[in-house]
């Protein structure tokens, strides 16, 4: 019977690049032991271990690298699908194109001179005996070489089995330190399979996946119903780790598991058992970070959550962000964020009188652990009582992000905004077929509660609408920036 073929990448290169591949392939586990001058070269193949000492480290003059005559192939254990480039692009120039990219993300992921390296490095193929189903099959995927691993060392399933399960294996996942989440649920092949384990074998299968990621705990990702304003991750399902406490009425902070990651350069901390994070709105965060008119000035977050813009606001120069939360796990991890970060922070409980002993003047954070529906009730109480900014001040920026729809907030919004010179970031859900539509609804809307609030001396404009993310099928996470003026001579 004739043995089964599988298809490699081969890499090639000037040979002043060599061993720096080389070692970021071995890094990853997915070198192919093989390197050979490309055709018109000096000939002969080179095995690994004879790879002269000498060859030198890459060398970059002005932003361009030195290209030696000889070049060279490195073989790898890595198949084209590994790259996860879409299969439907026609343009084969761009796919190679894209599959080059991916491949220096994924050897060189924190190196700056990517784009000198695009210049010397081709991609090819290579066609081998595929392994059998006793051999793993190792890729750049680290959750796929210790899934690999695993379903290969099972004697009590057939060939056919372990292809069906590594086929239909999770492949997207994030690390959130030091947590492994699954994007998707397991297949119902792989519900079988686990059903199977005894439980000891289970616990070395998730150990396993942890070990591979650099991880000690695992769970499952799963939406959060749209009906919880509050926006707890009640699906989300551990596997693997101690969680801590699930009581979420306790508040027992210490007695919980804590998660970190890092975006746009900024610390974000959470229980995620009890808040979320949303990852796809990094985007959206490297925006505001750009936005004018926020150094040195007032901003308010109707919705903070454990810090998502209010930190963007922050590292972005604002005076102070004045924040409002009702979920007291997501309260303490902005607490503990703005900590990590080296910002200044004040929390407000609901029904707390306010004073200016208790929000000294260069506090970066103020958060208000209760409903935004208080936010008139406390500026008017920092206006009237205390006759303290931001009222006089003004607030130059307003955001409201919550979804499916913030509009229960633009009134309020409008209350707290300067009518001389502020902007309404109104968080919302389009279809696809509807931006003209709604971002007429959303302008309209604003431009009337602000006659109403102002006697008809404030005037509403859309400067700008920003794709951020699918929500689902057909419907965009979009970002309408509404500008205010006092009068239209204004814009």
């Amino acid at each position: 019977m004739a043995k089964a073929k599988k298809t490699v990448l081969v890499i090639e290169c000037p040979s002043s690049l060599v061993k720096r591949v080389k070692t970021a392939l071995e890094a990853g586990n997915t070198f192919g032991k093989k390197i050979e001058p490309v055709e018109g070269g000096d000939g002969g193949v080179a095995s690994a271990s004879s790879l002269s000492e000498e060859l030198k480290s890459l060398e970059v003059s002005e932003g361009k690298i030195a290209k030696p005559k000889e070049r060279m192939r490195i073989f790898t254990t890595l198949s084209p699908s590994a790259l996860s480039v879409s299969s439907d692009v026609e343009d084969v120039e761009a796919d190679k194109a894209r599959r080059l990219e991916r491949l220096l993300e994924l050897l060189f992921p924190a190196s700056g001179d990517r784009a000198a390296l695009r210049e010397c490095i081709t991609l090819g193929t290579h066609t081998i005996s595929a392994p059998s189903s006793t051999t793993p099959v190792i890729t750049g995927n680290p959750l796929d070489n210790a899934i690999s691993k695993f379903i290969c060392r099972r004697t009590d399933i057939n060939a056919d089995q372990k292809a069906e399960l590594m086929k239909t294996a999770p492949k997207r996942y994030s690390i959130y330190t030091p947590m492994l989440l699954l994007s998707t649920p397991f297949s119902s092949a792989w519900s079988t399979f686990l059903d199977t384990l005894s439980e000891e074998d289970k616990e070395a299968f998730y150990a396993s996946l942890c070990q591979a990621t650099g991880t000690t705990h695992l769970a499952i990702n799963a939406p959060i119903p749209a009906s919880d304003y509050i926006r707890r991750p009640t699906s989300l399902t551990p596997l693997y780790g101690d969680f801590g406490t699930t009581d979420y009425d306790a508040c027992k902070f210490e007695e919980a598991f804590w998660v970190k990651t890092i975006q746009n350069g900024i610390d974000q901390t959470w229980a995620p058992m009890f808040t979320m994070f949303s990852r796809g709105n990094v985007t959206e965060k490297a925006r505001v970070l750009k936005f004018d008119e926020v150094a040195g000035n007032e901003v308010v977050d109707f919705y903070a959550g454990i810090g998502y813009f209010t930190f963007s606001y922050v590292k972005a120069g604002a005076k102070t962000v004045w924040a409002w939360e009702v979920n007291p796990w997501s309260v303490e991890a902005l607490r503990r964020g703005a900590r990590m970060n080296g910002w200044s922070c004040v929390r407000i409980k609901s029904g707390e009188e306010l004073s200016r002993e208790k929000i000294p003047e260069d506090t970066q954070i103020v958060i208000f652990e209760e409903s935004n529906e208080e936010v008139q009730e406390r500026f008017y109480d920092m206006a009237m009582r205390l006759k303290w900014r931001p009222f006089y001040s003004g607030v130059r920026h307003v955001n409201l992000g919550l979804l499916p729809s913030s509009k229960a907030a633009w009134y309020d919004a409008c209350y707290v905004v300067s009518k001389e010179r502020g902007t309404i970031h109104v968080h919302e859900n389009f279809g696809e077929d509807e931006f003209e539509k709604r971002t007429e609804e959303v302008r309209r809307v604003i431009d009337y509660n602000l006659m109403d609030l102002h006697m008809g001396s404030g005037m509403a404009r859309v400067s700008h609408v920003e794709r951020v993310k699918t929500f689902a099928p057909g419907v965009v996470h979009v970002v309408v920036d509404v500008e205010v003026r006092e009068r239209i001579q204004d814009f």
